[in-house]
């Protein structure tokens, strides 16, 4: 098992370097550096740089979700500015919001305390979650990150007035590879995305909750606690059994 798991990192580092070449020569090409392109060059280029971007996303995914599977991530706990985190997040996603024609806003209480927490992972669980609420907003709609604290807690609800998602996939929408057919609207991706995160918020002893309702919304809501606390990790057996059906199932 520990064999299988060393060998699935192994070749997803080994992807990285050689596709990161690529993903380099299809930008130099496609911004017309090496020469002028024509129009149907361009389209061509263009599905190729998505198709990479999309390899890419799949690797790192991969790469994430085994090493939260198994065990293997420690979490980097220190005592955190919650306020500077959130910046940091709206400085991000501020140019990909624009990009999409949606209305990014971020609000705090005043009084909020510092909190424990990894900063790199709290920020990889709210880029996911702002980048999917942005994703299926349709122009002109809003996106909103609402930071308070409750008690012994802090919350963290990203909401959106997007296409919403069905009753009926609510339950589901944590899984590995589950995407929501929802109407109207496709969008490429992995489908590891929010298990990583539901991952995350685990580790940290938190919990996350989604509201929503077609073609009025959604809300995820994270609650971590202030005070860091223990968490229980996965058994490296059922972290492998985990790996070989997530590369089972991207054939």
């Amino acid at each position: 098992m520990e064999l299988k798991s060393q060998f699935i990192s192994t070749v997803s580092h080994e992807l990285r370097t050689p596709l990161a070449a690529m993903k380099e020569g299809l930008s130099i090409v496609f911004d017309g550096v090496t020469g002028r392109i024509n129009k149907k060059q361009k389209k061509f280029l263009g599905i190729a740089m998505r198709n990479a971007n999309r390899l890419s996303d799949l690797i790192n995914n991969v790469l994430d979700f085994q090493r939260l599977g198994a065990g293997k991530t420690k979490l980097g706990i220190q005592s955190h500015d919650i306020e500077e985190v959130l910046s940091e997040v709206q400085e991000t996603m501020n140019l990909f919001a624009k990009k999409h024609g949606v209305e990014l806003l971020f609000a705090f209480a005043e009084d909020l305390p510092k909190a424990e927490f990894d900063q790199s992972k709290v920020i990889q669980v709210l880029t996911n979650l702002v980048s999917n609420a942005i994703k299926f907003t349709p122009e002109g709609g809003r996106v909103s990150v609402d930071v308070q604290r409750r008690d012994a807690d802090w919350l963290i609800r990203v909401s959106d007035t997007g296409i919403g998602i069905p009753k009926e996939a609510l339950a589901k929408v944590f899984e590995r590879f589950y995407r929501v057919n929802r109407r109207g609207k496709h969008i490429k991706g992995t489908g590891l995305g929010l298990a990583i995160v539901h991952k995350i918020v685990m580790m940290h002893s938190g919990t996350i909750e989604v509201e929503s309702q077609v073609d009025q919304g959604t809300t995820f809501t994270v609650i971590l606690p202030l005070e860091a606390k223990s968490s229980p990790e996965p058994s490296p057996e059922t972290a492998d059994e985990l790996i070989e059906d997530t590369l089972a199932t991207t054939h």
